[in-house]
Formats: C-alpha cells, structure tokens, sequence
C-alpha cells in the first residue's frame, strides 16, 4: 500500500514520518526521500512530535535543563571550515540539501556574528560552526534556524537578495529546523530523566549551546515573550541546579568550559535586555534569585574567566594581531559589562518595583554610576569627540559602552526627578539636564549607525530608552527609521518588539 493510506513505519525517517507516508527505512536514503527530491532526515525520536500551540509563530519550549549535572570539561580545538558537496551526509547524520549549505553559508555573516563583535576567523562561534555543528544534529539545526529565517526575512525586504542564487529558499526553513532541534532537545532531557542518567562532558556543552542559539532565535525572530521566557528559566533552572544561586562564592572554572562560560555570559546579558524591555515573567525568576548580588557576582564571575577564551579556543593558531584587538576592546567591553551590572540593580526601580529609602536609595546609585563615568572618562569623551581617530570595531565598541551609560544616566535622572516630586514623575522638556542626556545618548547612537547599522540590535535598550524620552518630532522620527533600517538590514524584528516608537 502506498500513498497518503499506507501504514506508517515507526522507524522510518523523519521526513516520511512528518509527511504521513511509508517509508522503507533504508539510510542514509530512503526510496521516497530519493524519488521525490527531499531532504532525507533521521534525526527525530520514534515518538510523533506534539503539535505547537495554534496560536504560535515560533515553537516553544516549555521544558527546562534542570536535570543537568557538572562535569569538568576540556576545551573543544577547532578544526577548518568545512567545505561541502552536493547532498553532504554528515557525522550528525544529518543531511544537509542544497538550500541548508546556503543557510550555513550565510552565518558568517549573520546578526549574532556581528553582535558577539569578534572578527570571524578569530572568534569562539567560528569554532562552533566549524567543528562542533559537524558533530551534534541539534546546534547545527539552530545555526540553520538563525541563518534560514534572518536570510529569508532579508530577501522578503529585498528582492535583490534572491537573485544572487539559483537554489530557491524556503521562508519556513527556519521554522523547521528550530522545531526539530525543540525536540530533539526534548527527547535528550527526557531520556536524562527517565533513566536517571548523568550527562557527559560534551552533552553539557551542546545544550548549553543549543541554548544559546534558541534563545537567539526567539530573541531576534520570534512575537512574544512565551518562548525566549522559557528559555531563559530553562537557563536559570539549569545554573539553579548547578548551585550557583546557593553560594555567591561557588568558583565556576573547573565545572565549565571557557566556550560554555562564554555562552552562558551573552544569554544572561541577553536576559538582562529581556527584563529591561518588559520581560515581566522572567523578572521574576531572575530579580528574585536568592540575593541580586549572587546574580552580579555570577556574572562577574563569567566576565573574568571568559577574557581570554578565543586565545584558548584557538591556542598556538591565534595570531598576534588578533590579541592585539582584544587589548584595544578590553576597557570598553569591560565598560559595558559593569553598565549592564549597573542596570540590573536598578531594574526594580525602572520596573516600579517598591524600594525602601527609596530617595536614599537613588542618591547612593546616582554617586555609584557618577564614579563609573569618572573611572572610563577617557571612553566617554572619545564617544563624544567628533571623527575621532580608530579601528571601525574599536570605536563600535567604545559607542556601544557609552550608549549603555548615558542611557543609565537617563534613567536614574529621571527616577530621581519622580523621587523629589511626586508631582513630576517624568521629566519633560523644561527639564535642562535630561535634554543634555538626551542629545548625548542620540549623537552616539548617530556614530554607531553610520559605522554599520547591522549592529543596531546590540544597543535595543539604549534605543529604547531613546524611543521613551525623545519629544522632538524630528528625532523622534530618526529613531523610528533608525529601527526599522536595522529590522531591513537584519532580518530580526522581534528584538525590537518592545520598543514603543508609535
């Protein structure tokens, strides 16, 4: 019996499985797979997949890594990128058609290569591409995902994108492959579960990765906040598990890779942005983790011991210019990473969230944030000075530390104008110094534009605070454009979901 009334095998492959049709289980090839010209996949459990909620545009994942158990790791060497034939079988067995080689193609360039900021050669994630993907179905769909959905949306923005290949794109690749890699996710913590079983050294390592790239994924592509939210306490529960919110002094460097650190950093920083923008759900899982100063003392922690993890990833290959970069960007990334601290405190308050002392409160944090500026003025000014002498990425990032901190001023000048009148609880135009924040915050998000406007998302909270306290129609209207150029650009338009320009 054949067709759409044939008895389905329980083994066959995916795509048969999916499709609802015989499949005579024959790798890595199957007769229907091969007829019909489709991508062959053994990657998905023998159960079916249960059907995503209706009203979702993204998968989503309600099921957290919290059966995770420690285990110290080594560091993962990378090996060159890998070049592919046509229809290459990998060592995943994931099978990879001509429309994914050219999503995999595109990640180099993608959003979250530009957002990490390190040129790609020498970068942690080249070695994720190019080595660890090869070896785990699971983050090499969600390289897949990230790269199928930002392409596809930049060519539904611009036609010209399509004409630059003969091989026609899917607009839900992506879609698909974070689906697949949902589950396949799913099945791993479920097996855990059932079977009591401990996770090896290099499984720690792909989910956690995996992680990363989902709430990647849901962080740029997806509506809502269901799906990055459950990530995110997906996350959360996994280091809760760890231990790491029970002793603020627990020492991270024997437990964790310097690459799984790394990650671990940008998603919190990444949760950090989410809580800022009105990730209600997922403030409460984090603002109220045992003690705030164990959650700034796990991310320094991470900071520290994640300084030199590119030097480690590569080893002898890593040249000199490239530790040079990393010497020129150090004062600024280190900017960034105590403002991002910084505006972690003080997210109860922009949040509304009842303090004590509440006018004692502020003027502690104004003096603490008044001491920042003085310990980086030199980036300060140089954010302020026009054309001022440097490497595109060295100024980048010097913009992005300062836009941090003015955005940070604006705030705190703003919660301490609602604290000394009750009656003012905002700033207007009649107030002199906001307005002089207000510029400064807009000149440097200005220069970073100019540099690459591809990079915009790295600076959402800035915008967005850009976006609340702008008056002036014609700036105003700047930032509206300057959001939707990145959205264009970028293919990513759920980053700026909370950003309130209308």
């Amino acid at each position: 019996m054949t067709g759409r009334r044939a008895t389905r095998s329980k083994n066959g492959c995916s795509t048969c499985r999916i499709r609802k049709v015989k499949c005579d289980e024959v790798r890595p090839l199957c007769a229907r797979c091969r007829t019909s010209g489709m991508s062959c996949e053994w990657v998905l459990s023998a159960t079916r997949p249960r059907p995503k909620p209706a009203n979702s545009r993204c998968p989503l994942s309600s099921r957290s890594s919290n059966a995770l158990v420690l285990h110290k790791q080594r560091i993962l060497l990378p090996r060159d990128v890998f070049g592919f034939s046509t229809s290459q079988q990998l060592a995943n067995s994931l099978h990879l058609s001509d429309m994914d080689r050219e999503y995999l193609a595109y990640f180099p360039q993608s959003s979250v290569v530009r957002w990490v900021g390190k040129p790609w050669k020498w970068v942690f994630l080249r070695h994720l591409y190019s080595d660890f993907a090869s070896q785990s179905s699971m983050v090499m769909r969600m390289i897949l995902a990230v790269s199928a959905s930002e392409l596809e949306n930049r060519r539904s923005t611009d036609p010209s994108l399509s004409v630059t290949t003969s091989i026609r794109g899917n607009p839900r690749a992506g879609v698909a492959h974070y689906g697949a890699a949902l589950r396949e996710l799913s099945g791993i913590l479920a097996r855990c579960r059932e079977e009591r079983k401990l996770l090896s050294k290099s499984m720690i390592d792909e989910i956690v990765t995996a992680l990363f790239f989902m709430v990647t994924y849901e962080n740029l592509f997806c509506s809502g906040q269901n799906g990055l939210a459950a990530h995110l306490s997906g996350v959360h529960a996994f280091l809760n598990a760890c231990g790491v919110f029970d002793d603020p002094t627990i020492e991270l460097g024997s437990n964790f890779s310097h690459v799984t650190k790394n990650i671990l950093l940008y998603i919190m920083y990444i949760g950090t942005n989410f809580i800022s923008l009105g990730g209600e759900r997922q403030r409460q899982s984090w603002l109220t983790a045992k003690d705030n100063t164990i959650f700034v003392n796990l991310l320094d922690n991470l900071y520290q011991d994640t300084r030199d993890t590119n030097s480690l990833v590569f080893q002898e290959e890593y040249p000199p210019e490239a530790l040079l970069d990393d010497i020129a960007v150090f004062q600024p990334l280190e900017f960034i990473h105590e403002c991002v601290k910084f505006r972690y405190l003080l997210l109860p308050r922009i949040r509304g969230v009842a303090v004590q002392d509440g006018d004692q409160d502020i003027a502690q944090l104004s003096r603490t944030l008044a001491q920042l500026g003085k310990r980086y003025n030199n980036l300060v000014r140089i954010s302020a000075a026009e054309n001022p002498p440097g490497r595109p990425r060295e100024l980048q990032t010097i913009y992005y530390s300062a836009s941090e901190y003015h955005a940070l001023q604006i705030m705190l000048h703003r919660l301490g104008c609602a604290n000394v009148d009750k009656l003012r609880p905002k700033c207007g135009k009649t107030c002199r110094v906001l307005q002089e924040l207000v510029a400064k915050l807009l000149s440097v998000l200005r220069k970073l534009r100019a540099i690459d406007p591809r990079t915009l998302a790295r600076v959402c909270w800035p915008l967005a605070v850009a976006a609340e306290v702008v008056e002036d129609p014609v700036e105003l209207s700047w930032v509206q454009q300057t959001v939707e150029t990145s959205r264009q650009l970028t293919g990513s338009s759920a980053v700026f979901e909370f950003l309130d320009t209308e």
